[in-house]
Parts: C-alpha cells; sequence; structure tokens
C-alpha cells in the first residue's frame, strides 16, 4: 500500500469483495475513466524505478553527509515525485 497511490494507476477500494466488484464494474463501464487511470499509471510508476530510487537514495545520502558537516538541522526521506 506504501506504494500504491488511488488515481495513479491504481484503484484503491476498502477490502470488502463487493466494493471491488463496483469498482471494477465502474472501470470496465466507463472508458474515459479507465483511459484516465491508465494514463497516469506509467509516469507514476516511473518513479519507483531503479533509477529514480537510487537518485532518491543519492539525494537522502548527501543529505545526512550535509548534515553531519552541520549543515541541515535535520535528515528528511526523500519521497518520489507526486
Amino acid at each position: 500500500r506504501d506504494v500504491l497511490r488511488e488515481g495513479q494507476g491504481a484503484a484503491i477500494v476498502p477490502e470488502d469483495e463487493g466494493a471491488f466488484a463496483a469498482r471494477v464494474v465502474q472501470l470496465l463501464t466507463d472508458r474515459p475513466a479507465l483511459a484516465a487511470l491508465a494514463a497516469r499509471t506509467r509516469p507514476y510508476a516511473e518513479t519507483w524505478s531503479a533509477g529514480a530510487m537510487a537518485k532518491r537514495l543519492v539525494d537522502w545520502y548527501a543529505q545526512v553527509i550535509d548534515a553531519r558537516r552541520g549543515g541541515a538541522s535535520a535528515v528528511r526521506p526523500v519521497a518520489p515525485a507526486s
């Protein structure tokens, strides 16, 4: 669930069979909604690619090094672009 974001290539519903079925039917019958969801899938997925993850890790290490040298006061996790 940490990686999945509603509307970013994922349709998230409560853990309930009825809600899941209703969402599937809604997407299968509403082609524009399905197309819009599909269009946002690749750009969001690319924020979790190996290259994007490596960049965030390098950025985080740079913050740690800067903080150790007396720079930034706090090291914050580097989140993917939304």
